[in-house]
């Protein structure tokens, strides 16, 4: 049986082929890029370097989480599609298990430890063979540590391990422990537990694949409030404006904020503000002027929350249509509107500094 394996959950996008328990071909990228942009240049150079098509494919196994959000969501997505495409079954596998996998039949028990920010771990733990001993955890590192004291001879892998190594030396100083030299998740890992999986008869369709997150994201974990833009708000913002984009001063801001025809808000996380943005309205449609968030809180669902937002705001003010402009070169923001039903209706030819083009796109209520 020829697996074709992929983990888009972690900061390495990884892919393999197997046949059986061997590998015929490996990728692995870390190299700052997205995933959006890696994955599938990936899958196809390891079948071309394998001397395989999809066609020759038996099964794809993906890893569904816990992980990035971001990432898995693009790896779920993809491997689906393929399934689908060519009629193949899939495999649904875990990081914690990938992860463990690098440590595959050298204790008794091997603790998976990906650390999730904040103090917080995904955690799981297994016996030598990958079975899974209990329900994974995403919680406090004391919390998921108190859990996992139960049991002896373990073997602590991942990311998290490393960064709360002397907490676990601590907690487990009577116990037999190790430390892996192998953090984190390989296509080797990917082979091992994909064919776990397939021994196991393991097997299961693409409509059934769906991701594992253990924990909500950052943007629904937070309490966001967005309100209407006062003073007060613009006074932050105006300390503040670096954090956004080159293209903000204040007044730039002051006169977006006092235009009579426009109205603006702000996202809170409490008393914080994450971002904010503007619409325009004439007689019969709303137009967003923009939607900002802090570089340090992008690609975490914020722009999405406001989005969705100033679309409700205009549906309440019974407009026919909303309508924006992007640049023609912001791939990432383009999809993000087409998801959210924006149709292409348009260009502004060197819209943007006399140089990049703007693309209309407009959704109708």
């Amino acid at each position: 049986m020829k697996i074709l394996a992929c983990d888009t959950s972690s900061s390495v996008c990884a892919v393999g082929v197997f046949e059986n328990d061997k590998l015929i071909g490996k990728n692995e990228l870390d190299n700052g890029k997205t995933h959006s942009e890696n994955f599938m240049p990936l899958v196809e150079k390891t079948l071309k370097e394998s001397n395989l098509s999809l066609a020759d494919i038996d099964t794809i196994a993906v890893v569904v989480g816990p992980g990035s959000f971001t990432g898995i969501r693009i790896g779920v997505a993809s491997c689906k599609a393929m399934a689908e495409v060519a009629e193949k079954k899939m495999i649904s596998l875990y990081s914690l298990e990938v992860l463990a996998a690098n440590e595959y039949g050298k204790a008794k028990n091997i603790c998976a430890l990906i650390d999730a920010r904040n103090n917080q771990v995904y955690c799981g733990i297994f016996d030598e063979k990958l079975n899974k001993k209990e329900e994974f955890m995403a919680d406090d590192i004391e919390k998921c540590l108190e859990n996992v004291n139960k049991y002896d001879n373990i073997i602590f892998v991942g990311d998290g391990s490393i960064i709360h190594k002397e907490l676990i030396e601590k907690i487990f100083k009577s116990k037999n422990i190790e430390f892996s030299k192998s953090n984190k998740q390989t296509a080797v890992g990917l082979g091992i537990a994909s064919n776990q999986k397939a021994e196991n008869v393991e097997f299961t369709t693409a409509d059934k694949i769906i991701p594992v997150y253990l924990r909500k994201s950052q943007a629904e974990r937070m309490k966001m409030n967005i309100v209407e833009m006062k003073k007060e708000h613009i006074d932050i913002l105006v300390r503040d404006l670096k954090l956004y984009d080159d293209f903000w001063n204040e007044k730039i801001l002051m006169d977006e904020f006092q235009n009579e025809n426009s109205e603006y808000f702000v996202l809170l996380d409490e008393e914080k503000i994450i971002g904010f943005a503007g619409l325009w309205f004439n007689i019969d449609e709303a137009h967003i002027m923009n939607i900002a968030v802090k570089k340090e809180f992008r690609k975490k669902g914020f722009g999405s929350k406001l989005l969705k937002f100033l679309i409700d705001e205009a549906k309440n003010k019974k407009k026919m249509c909303i309508t924006l402009e992007v640049r023609d070169d912001n791939i990432a923001a383009i999809s993000l509107y087409r998801k959210f039903n924006f149709e292409e209706n348009g260009i502004r030819k060197k819209y943007y500094d006399s140089q990049i083009d703007a693309v209309i796109m407009t959704k109708k209520f």
